[in-house]
């Protein structure tokens, strides 16, 4: 029960937080293992240097840009070329500014639109004929819980976090004939390592998530990365179209008020 021997995952930035513990229990289940980032080689390599010593299993590297639909085809067309054409896609990437509604530019709203949501969908699009071809997939998206509060000081993102909800339905009612299945996973306020300056007064907001949290804590990334795991399984394979939360009961039996404002003085 519960093994990913012979498949391929990737996971989009995947060299930390996160994305890194999904490459590790995918690795622990067997996957081989496709890890990425945009900008830092070396702490790509480090990742694939240490997955592979660690667990076992082939690891490969690849950098791109998911907001770019050339920098995509070409990351896709190099695994397929030197790798394995990935069994399972999470789609992590994501970036978070905080910027108040009257402050966002065009080009900064479609920066965060291009990489949050066009950049699951582009790299989506590329990896599944390989997919269809072998008649299984897994399909991942990485929402989270600020689409539900809709958080003020990152609308753009709150925006595009609501989005891959139906971006995964949307694939999920498309491919289900070809045995894939797309879900999406919300997580809540996880302990990882944050740009401190897309979260100013972060540990005065923390205290506020932690007290409305039924759990009363902060999630660890490894109570976050088995969700995904399993839905990578067989186990899981009548599983689609769902979103999916992990987040301590953070949602929907948040203790307080449900509109979550960045700069009021709770934070």
């Amino acid at each position: 029960m519960f093994e990913l021997d012979g498949k391929t995952a990737w996971v989009t930035g995947s060299t930390q937080n996160l994305g890194r513990e999904m490459i590790e229990d995918f690795a622990e289940l067997g996957a081989d293992v496709v890890i990425s980032n945009r900008r830092d080689r070396s702490v790509l390599d480090q990742a694939v240097d240490e997955v592979e010593a660690e667990y076992g299993v082939d690891a490969y590297g690849v950098q791109l840009d998911v907001s770019d639909e050339d920098s995509v085809i070409d990351a896709v067309n190099e695994i397929n070329r030197e790798f394995s054409a990935p069994d399972i896609l999470v789609n992590n990437v994501g970036i978070r500014p905080h910027e108040d509604y009257d402050e966002i530019t065009l080009e900064d709203w479609n920066r965060v639109i291009a990489t949050n949501l066009t950049g699951g969908y582009l790299c989506s699009k590329y990896v599944l004929p390989e997919m269809i071809d072998n008649e299984w997939g897994r399909l991942m998206f990485i929402s989270g819980v600020d689409a539900y509060f809709g958080t003020t000081g990152r609308i753009h993102c709150v925006s595009t976090k609501a989005g891959l909800f139906g971006l995964t339905r949307a694939f999920a009612s498309k491919v289900g004939q070809h045995n894939i299945t797309s879900n999406c996973l919300v997580p809540g306020v996880f302990d990882t390592d944050r740009n401190l300056e897309n979260y100013p007064g972060l540990e005065d907001r923390y205290k506020v998530w932690r007290g409305r949290a039924p759990l009363g804590r902060l999630g660890q990334p490894e109570e976050f990365s088995p969700a995904a795991a399993f839905l990578a399984t067989d186990e899981a394979s009548f599983i689609t179209g769902q979103v999916i939360h992990v987040n301590g009961g953070l949602f929907p039996t948040v203790q307080g008020p449900s509109h979550f404002d960045l700069d009021s003085e709770a934070f």
